[in-house]
């Protein structure tokens, strides 16, 4: 975590134009994380706050650290990701006019070397409805949840994240953020940068078959009927499909 967190903090304080704060959440790292930022907290013009758990997965961390917010607002970012700075500056006039319970931007897909392996843009004409009919049957994820920004309120009466599901509460999250916003708002942005790292192909294996169990887990949770039949036997079949690609191909920039 230390290792790339603070390139993440950097794009958070390049943000311009909203007053922010933040909190990190160190989830049971070997060393805290205090020590490596220390330059970047003693510089810092925003609130930054960190706060130390053990490490019982990403869900409790988040609902951690979502007990110390005081913002209005809210959004994610992962320790290893990052924000265009501008790009989520062009989110701020929508924030500012519409008092929307979803901001929903795009998001792209990057390398270790900064190469771009995808773009995830939005539908003609989007809505939640749509949102939610990609997300139970097709191969790729339409929205990242990262991408999203909350409004506070809102999100406290949707709930916390599901802390069984190691590794889609993400996905979890978002249906039913979908679900039960009452206004959604969508920008044409690129505000997020998720980063797909280069790893072994044993790793690979074992990180999809975790995946696609989770996956299918939340599934069942969010879905029923034919909905939740049709959608775990499809993303069974394009999760092994990845699984394939991964352990032979990996994945190739755009």
């Amino acid at each position: 975590m230390a290792d790339t967190v603070s390139a993440t903090l950097n794009s958070l304080l390049c943000i311009q134009g909203v007053m922010i704060e933040i909190i990190v959440v160190d989830d049971g790292s070997d060393k805290p994380v205090e020590g490596s930022l220390s330059g970047i907290l003693q510089q810092a013009e925003v609130p930054i706050r960190i706060i130390r758990t053990k490490n019982k997965g990403r869900a409790l961390a988040i609902n951690e650290g979502l007990r110390h917010v005081k913002g209005g607002y809210v959004s994610f970012v992962d320790a290893d990701d990052f924000i265009d700075p501008d790009e989520f500056t062009a989110f701020i006039p929508l924030l500012k006019k519409e008092k929307a319970d979803l901001l929903i931007g795009q998001f792209k897909i990057i390398g270790e070397e900064g190469e771009v392996f995808d773009e995830r843009v939005h539908a003609n004409n989007p809505s939640s409805q749509k949102l939610l009919h990609q997300i139970a049957y097709f191969p790729l994820a339409p929205v990242h949840l990262n991408a999203i920004i909350i409004k506070k309120s809102f999100l406290d009466q949707v709930g916390q994240f599901d802390s069984k599901n190691l590794k889609s509460e993400d996905k979890d999250m978002t249906i039913r953020l979908l679900r039960e916003a009452s206004s959604v708002l969508f920008c044409n942005t690129f505000h997020y940068h998720y980063h797909k790292h280069n790893i072994g192909r044993r790793e690979k294996i074992l990180k999809r078959l975790e995946w696609i169990h989770y996956r299918q887990r939340m599934i069942s949770r969010n879905f029923s009927g034919f909905e939740k039949l049709a959608s775990k036997s499809l993303q069974f079949i394009y999760d092994s499909a990845k699984l394939l690609y991964e352990a032979t191909v990996g994945y190739r920039r755009v």
